[in-house]
């Protein structure tokens, strides 16, 4: 059976940087349609179902033009509405067969999984120090979103609001006119899918915080350096790698997201906190509170159990998308 994939992501493998990549042996949706027995094409004429991974309404109308309704249309959704305006366009979405949710707050009228985690790679990781940092850790991209509800707002506003905290990522040392072309840009994201812009959440945009220290090579070998990180999710409906990455290289999360309950993670290994500099602050204070030693025993005991890696697995959650999909795509035939 031949598949065609498209959509904003289709083709971006899950991969941690700190392993060297080898060609088709990558985790990633693609690699997990490929072992299931599917083969993809590059016509979407010659294809027997389709698969957004991420919704491109360009290519969408194209396809409503000729085949939504005489094939089957999978769409993959993970990114919220800050970061991907189209993957909530209704009218893009009615012309789907299937809509599958990856790290969202569940809900009840569509099939949700978890974030595909890098299980295998990550939990054999090790410290590579033995004293860590008592400062806080932030690895976040400096990025902008002018759709109600994004994050990177309250990350800035910990970044100079904040004592003995050190920042790490891509973008913080970009140039006033890039910064200037990221702000038209998102503008027109913004406009281009009918949602007025909300203009408040490029508070400090423009400044360069003092406390950037580059960005690392490995997410975990920073973070290991660290006893504690601050861990805010783009939005507060998605859960996804970032607070396993805290988790992984042992580093108490002060975490700004859906409540991870909702995820059946064990709220003793989380300080949850609210998206205002207060709430973080007094989590922080919490944070350090903590026996270090006690939480990692209960975090390490957590890790190892087997229901755990089979919910987060990447390649168990690839593998469950697939399945769903092709009971959908059979459905459809029959």
């Amino acid at each position: 059976m031949k598949i065609y994939l498209g959509g904003h992501n289709a083709s971006v493998p899950l991969h941690n940087a700190s392993v060297p990549l080898v060609a088709g042996t990558e985790i990633s949706l693609v690699n997990a349609f490929l072992k299931a027995g599917f083969e993809t094409c590059d016509r979407v004429i010659e294809a027997d179902a389709i698969v957004f991974i991420e919704m491109d309404t360009g290519l969408m109308r194209k396809i409503k033009k000729f085949s939504s309704d005489r094939i089957p249309i999978i769409f993959v959704r993970y990114e919220p509405i800050v970061v991907w305006p189209e993957n909530y366009n209704a009218k893009a979405i009615a012309l789907t067969s299937k809509l599958i949710d990856v790290g969202r707050i569940s809900e009840a009228d569509n099939p949700n999984f978890p974030w595909p985690q890098d299980w295998d790679q990550n939990l054999k990781f090790r410290e590579v120090v033995s004293t860590r940092n008592e400062s806080v850790a932030l690895i976040n991209g400096n990025k902008l979103s002018f759709i109600k509800g994004e994050m990177y707002s309250i990350r800035r506003e910990c970044i100079f609001g904040l004592q003995n905290f050190d920042v790490y990522g891509m973008g913080w040392d970009l140039s006033l006119s890039r910064k200037i072309l990221i702000f038209i840009a998102e503008i027109k994201l913004a406009t281009t899918n009918r949602i007025w812009p909300k203009l408040s959440n490029s508070r400090g945009w423009l400044k360069r915080p003092t406390n950037w220290i580059g960005a690392p090579n490995s997410k975990l070998e920073t973070l290991s350096k660290y006893k504690y990180s601050l861990v805010i999710e783009n939005s507060m409906d998605y859960m996804t790698e970032k607070l396993f990455d805290a988790l992984f290289a042992r580093c108490i999360p002060v975490y700004v997201g859906p409540a991870v309950s909702k995820f059946e993670i064990p709220e003793f290994l989380v300080v949850q906190v609210d998206p205002d500099l207060a709430s973080i602050k007094k989590g922080i204070a919490v944070a350090q509170a903590m026996d270090y030693e006690n939480w990692k025993a209960e975090l390490n005991a957590w890790l190892l159990q087997d229901e755990v890696f089979n919910k987060w697995s990447a390649a168990n959650v690839y593998e469950a998308i697939v399945t769903e999909a092709s009971i959908c795509i059979k459905d459809f035939q029959s």
